[in-house]
This record gives C-alpha cells, sequence and structure tokens, in this order.
C-alpha cells in the first residue's frame, strides 16, 4: 500500500537545512497496523504528514496504492487523499460551530458521488458504532476529551477509509479513555483498515502489529509486535 524509497525531507531557511528525513526506505502492506516511535524531533510527524499527502518530500519516491505520488498534479492528490486517507489527531480538530452529527457527516460532503440519503445512512450508522447516538446534537465543548476523539475517528472512518493516519491519537486523553480509543483503532484494523500511527507511548504501541524506531531522521528499526 506505502512504498517510500530513498526518501529525504529538508527543511530550509536563509542561513541554516535541516534535513528532518534523511534517505529512509519505508514499506506498510494493507492491512498493517504500524507504530512510527522516536524522540521529538526525529522526523515522525514529517513522515506521517508525507504519507498522508500534506507535505512532499525533497527527494525520493513514494507510491501510494500503486500511485506515484511526485508525478500527481494537485487537484489528484487531494481526490487521493479524500478517497483513500482518514486522519485522527491529537487535538481532535473538530469544528465548534457544528454539532457531532455535522462533524462526522461533514467528509462525506465533499464526496460527489454520495447522495444526501446515504451520508445520513454512513454518519448514523457510524455514529451507533462509536455509541454516540445520544450525543449527536451535543456540539465538540460539550463533550468529554474521550468522546470528541470518539468523534474524530467517526469523523476518520465514515468515509471508508483503506488507511487511517493517527498522530498521538491519545495524547490528550486519560488511561482509560485512551485505552477505549485504542482498542477502536485495532477493531478498525481487524476489520482491514490499514494504519499508521505515530506515538511516544509504548502501551499504545503495544496495539500494534509492528513498530518502527525513527532516530535522527532515519529508520533505525522495524519490529513485529507479538500480540
Amino acid at each position: 500500500m506505502i512504498k517510500i524509497e530513498n526518501l529525504s525531507r529538508a527543511y530550509r531557511t536563509s542561513e541554516i537545512e535541516t534535513l528532518a528525513l534523511d534517505n529512509i526506505n519505508f514499506e506498510v502492506k494493507e492491512g498493517e497496523f504500524v507504530a512510527i516511535m522516536g524522540p521529538s524531533g526525529c522526523g515522525k510527524s514529517t513522515l506521517l504528514n508525507i504519507v498522508g499527502l500534506l507535505d512532499n518530500p525533497t527527494s525520493g519516491t513514494y507510491r501510494l496504492m500503486g500511485h506515484e505520488v511526485e508525478s500527481l498534479k494537485e487537484k489528484d492528490r487531494t481526490r487521493l487523499r479524500k478517497g483513500i486517507i482518514g486522519f485522527v489527531f491529537q487535538s481532535f480538530n473538530l469544528i465548534d460551530e457544528l454539532n457531532v452529527r455535522e462533524n462526522v457527516e461533514l467528509p462525506l460532503t465533499y464526496l460527489p458521488d454520495i447522495s444526501a440519503k446515504e451520508r445520513r445512512r454512513r454518519t448514523d450508522d457510524i455514529l451507533v458504532r462509536m455509541n454516540l447516538s445520544h450525543r449527536a446534537k451535543h456540539f465538540p465543548q460539550q463533550l468529554s476529551g474521550g468522546q470528541q476523539q470518539r468523534v474524530a475517528i467517526a469523523r476518520a472512518v465514515v468515509t471508508e477509509p483503506k488507511l487511517i493516519l493517527a498522530d498521538e491519537p491519545t495524547g490528550n486523553l486519560d488511561s482509560t479513555n485512551g485505552n477505549e480509543v485504542m482498542n477502536l483503532l485495532r477493531e478498525l484494523n481487524d476489520e482491514g483498515t490499514t494504519i499508521v500511527m505515530v506515538t511516544h507511548s509504548m502501551h499504545d504501541a503495544g496495539f500494534a502489529k509492528r513498530i518502527v524506531n525513527l532516530f535522527d531522521g532515519n529508520i533505525v528499526s522495524s519490529i513485529p509486535v507479538h500480540l
């Protein structure tokens, strides 16, 4: 599904160049659950942003589901991102002015082939699954942190993406709500969704099937997790 070869990402200012990723090779097969770990500033979020088509490498190649990403026009990258990828962030990134139902349904409004009836059905189904139906008309500020992250996951999966990218998904949660979120991600993976997650938590990484360690922009290990 994901194949990255000899990829580097440098950030330049007028006086200095910082190499966030240094000639890395990284592959994720369909159906995997991969946790990316490493100290702050090692390149984890940069790698996730490149995988999610939110950033571009300075050099190297990236293929996503057979598409050579660097050769795609911006509109095609956007279409690919909307059709294949769901994002889950540490900060939830919900829209305060929209209620739970509207936040979850929002990504579907950008997919022109989905009717209003189908949008309602998908939204209802995912709200039931995430145990959020009773909160459908509440606004984000009326929810606990754990509930907000469940809404964020519902929004990420309502489009039925093949790939979920999660950046510190339990970073703002207590251990109980964090475990609930990680169990949801594991269930989605068990059903076939590919997941790539950045985390500082060895506990959370234990839910994955493989742990990739980054250090100073280099992949230093890739270790299977024995569940």
